[in-house]
């Protein structure tokens, strides 16, 4: 049932115990919940605002629903049943899903846990759940095409610093190969851009900061 799907699903569902009640935000065809299915979790709620894959959503799931595992065709948190206490959001950036949970921090009172593997935009996602309660469980870095940082978001109360936030205080202190791998990309990828695009003296500057501040704190691999 689950065997073609993405390594990066693969690795939120890894996050997720059977005793946790998930909402999968932005659920698209189900596949995160297909996964937890096979886990033995039996809480499972998929949320969708986009009518096709609603509809696939619904379809790979038909044969499972019920009370207790079911979809809605709702925006962000607008439904969320009082006894959900875990959120995954995937497929998204993560200015979206601040946006997701800013309109309906209310519902945020009832969440012990939050997994997020965004695509863009994680030190704002960070900065923005660690200001709001929870502090960072877990952290992992995979390549499924591209990389993808993991995201464990718990209840409780830590405080971080800038680099931190930026990078990850879990990765910054293992500093794992791929988190390395991809930092140096990264850095590289800025080296190119200073040499072959038509930049200003503002944008070159913010390029030079990011390849020292990467420097600084991202050792060799």
């Amino acid at each position: 049932m689950t065997k073609n799907i993405s390594a990066r699903l693969k690795e939120i569902s890894e996050y997720i115990s059977p005793d946790d009640r998930v909402a999968d935000i932005g659920s698209d065809h189900g596949y995160l919940l297909l996964l937890l299915l096979d886990k033995g979790c039996k809480r499972l709620l998929g949320i969708e605002n986009k009518n096709g894959p609603f509809l696939h959503l619904k379809e790979n799931l038909n044969q499972y629903l019920n009370d207790k595992i079911e979809v809605s065709f709702s925006d962000g948190l607008s439904y969320l049943p009082a006894d959900i206490n875990t959120l995954a959001f995937a497929g998204m950036g993560g200015k979206n899903i601040i946006s997701i949970l800013s309109n309906n921090e209310s519902k945020l009172e009832q969440i012990e846990k939050i997994v997020v593997s965004p695509h863009i935009d994680i030190p704002a996602l960070r900065r923005y759940l660690t200001g709001k309660g929870y502090y960072i469980e877990s952290e992992d870095i995979i390549f499924d095409e591209k990389y993808y940082f993991v995201d464990v978001f718990k209840k409780g109360s830590k405080t971080y610093t800038d680099e931190e936030i930026y990078f990850g205080p879990i990765l910054l202190s293992v500093q794992p190969y791929l988190f390395r791998k991809y930092y140096q990309e990264l850095a590289d990828h800025y080296r190119h851009l200073l040499l072959t695009a038509p930049l200003d003296s503002v944008r070159k500057k913010e390029l030079n900061d990011k390849i020292s501040y990467i420097k600084e704190y991202v050792r060799e691999k």
